[in-house]
Parts: C-alpha cells; sequence; structure tokens
C-alpha cells in the first residue's frame, strides 16, 4: 500500500463503543477493534494520509516508525479487504 493515500471511511460504517469495546458495523457485519485499531480509525478523516495517521500514533506511543506504519498498513488493508474504508490518492 501506498503511504501517501488518504483512507476515507465508508460511509454506510458505523462507529459504536460499548463499556471499553469499539466495533465498526456496516450492514449486518460487526469488527472489534482492539486499542491500536481504535486510534487508526480515529484518526482517519478523508484528509491524513497513511504516512500522517503512522506518524502520530508512532509519536503518541513514543514506538519505532517503521513497525507503527507496517501496523498501520496492515489494519487499513484489512479495513479495506472488508469495505469499510476506501483509498485516495492524496492531491
Amino acid at each position: 500500500m501506498d503511504i501517501n493515500v488518504v483512507p476515507k471511511a465508508d460511509l454506510r460504517v458505523r462507529y459504536n463503543r460499548v463499556g471499553k469495546s469499539a466495533f465498526l458495523i456496516r450492514e449486518s457485519c460487526g469488527f472489534e477493534l482492539n486499542e491500536l485499531g481504535r486510534e487508526i480509525w480515529s484518526k482517519i478523516d478523508g484528509i491524513a494520509s497513511v504516512e500522517d495517521i503512522a506518524r502520530a500514533i508512532a509519536s503518541a506511543y513514543d514506538e519505532e516508525s517503521d513497525q507503527v506504519v507496517q501496523d498501520v498498513v496492515e489494519f487499513l488493508g484489512e479495513l479495506k479487504k472488508n469495505h469499510l474504508i476506501t483509498l485516495q490518492e492524496n492531491l
């Protein structure tokens, strides 16, 4: 995945929190998010690129940037595969 693309949430996806758990719901499918997933999802605004999101998370968690990029790319790939986001070229 090109780290310069911009993830955008599918408009049919709802984000729900139940206690400490968070879920993405699209039609009749639900996906539970872990802490990193919640953090990534919160940064998907249709403006920030994959690189921007990874950089913000690496800074917030004081983690190695390369590993965070890999984790973010993997997570966003799963979201895309399940039609929860689209990826747009960064203009």
